[in-house]
């Protein structure tokens, strides 16, 4: 953000000075400046086009930006040399293309850098600054013009972005996002965290909170040390003390920041001490995950007890939303937060044989997804379900199956 801002300030200084340039040249005269913006405004023009409609892979972004970057300077600078109408009018051409790329860039890496919650307040302050300083650069710009002939004057101008660019690049993040292959290397030297090991493209996960329940087995667990492994804080929980006591050891011992409760979902409490596990240790919450469920086997509806099926509905209706208004209570007031529900066989209303009271609890689990994510509370707020399909899990250990399907299924062997 001070980069942009001074790169600016430095330009505004140059562009003050060459209009007294041309009002003062009898062979290039007013209307030929306005000819050369013209052109510098199409090259800014082309140069966002481009990069809209070309894609940049990351592995190109930090050449490509050095490069655009070097290239506008250098060609502001050669700007005044020679007084000639269609040599200015190229230079200004080329460099407002090139301007135009390399801003592009590093709006595209301040988005990423910037959290979501913060970009509306960042952007502000950074288009309030840069604003706030033009009036101070033309008023240097013409006090300078009194002492130091234009065309030089002109040239150090657009010469002085060097300074604060030089600084930019030692930025580690600002080398993270535009050359992914350090983002390992940068990461590991920020922290005794193990940090980013996959890439520019899960580098948003870094230094996240992130409260899982069910995450002591299955795809619970899978999603917490993949997430931790990407830099993410991590909060697992399950029923079982002793599952949270390993879950939460073995990624420690990797070096992962990984922290555990046992949290038995039926019980209000127990979701409320999961979320103050999470803010004691990290003192809020980006992402709340919901996997906690059960499923019932496969089963005939009249072989289920009817204790069986209010355990079910209750922990995979019930409690979700009350784990939902938890975490939505939590996010309003740190004005951001992401919501996610595991959902399952049957989230569309599809016919589950056999699965019939999950797949009901599974369609509620979208149903109630999809509202959430239509109720308007603000730019900072996210709601998904996600629907992993059938995976090997633990969660196929021990599962009731009704005898008459046994025994179908052994007559057709």
């Amino acid at each position: 953000m001070i980069f942009a801002a001074c790169a600016n300030f430095f330009v505004t200084i140059g562009i003050v000075v060459v209009i007294p340039l041309f009002q003062q040249t009898p062979q290039l005269g007013p209307g030929f400046y306005g000819v050369v913006m013209a052109l510098v405004t199409g090259g800014q023009l082309l140069g966002m086009l481009l990069t809209s409609v070309i894609p940049i892979p990351p592995a190109k972004r930090y050449p490509l930006f050095v490069a655009s970057f070097s290239l506008t300077m250098g060609l502001f600078v050669l700007f005044p040399v020679t007084l000639n109408v269609p040599f200015m009018a190229t230079v200004g051409f080329l460099a407002g293309l090139f301007n135009a790329v390399g801003n592009v860039l590093l709006q595209t890496v301040m988005q990423l850098i910037v959290p979501a919650q913060m970009r509306g307040k960042v952007f502000s302050l950074l288009g309030g600054l840069s604003q706030g300083l033009v009036p101070i650069a033309m008023a240097l710009g013409g006090i300078l013009a009194a002492f130091i002939p234009l065309r030089l004057l002109i040239g150090i101008a657009f010469a002085m972005p060097v300074i604060p660019f030089l600084p930019l690049l030692m930025m580690k993040d600002f080398r993270t996002f535009f050359m992914p292959k350090l983002a390992a290397t940068v990461s590991a030297q920020s922290s005794t965290i193990p940090r980013v090991k996959y890439g520019m493209e899960h580098r948003y996960l870094n230094d996240k909170v992130i409260v899982i329940t069910g995450s002591t087995w299955g795809i619970g667990r899978a999603i917490a040390e993949a997430c931790a492994a990407r830099g993410a804080k991590v909060v697992v929980s399950s029923r079982n003390k002793e599952s949270v006591r390993e879950a939460v050891s073995d990624p420690q011992a990797k070096g992962y920041a990984v922290g555990g409760i046992p949290c038995d979902v039926s019980g209000p409490e127990h979701l409320e001490q999961l979320l103050a596990r999470a803010l004691s240790l990290w003192g809020q919450v980006d992402v709340r995950i919901n996997n906690a469920g059960l499923s019932g086997g496969i089963r005939f509806l009249e072989d289920m007890e009817p204790i069986e099926i209010a355990d079910i509905a209750n922990t995979n209706i019930t409690r979700l939303l009350a784990e939902s208004r938890l975490a939505l209570t939590q996010f309003r007031k740190q004005e951001q937060g992401t919501l996610v529900n595991i959902s399952g066989l049957g989230e569309k209303g599809e016919a589950a044989p056999y699965s019939t009271v999950y797949a009901s609890t599974k369609a509620a689990v979208s149903s109630n997804t999809r509202s959430l994510s239509k109720e308007k509370r603000g730019p900072g707020f996210s709601v998904f379900a996600v629907i992993p399909g059938m995976v090997a899990t633990d969660f196929f250990h021990d599962m009731k199956v009704s005898s008459s399907l046994i025994e179908r299924n052994e007559g057709m062997l």
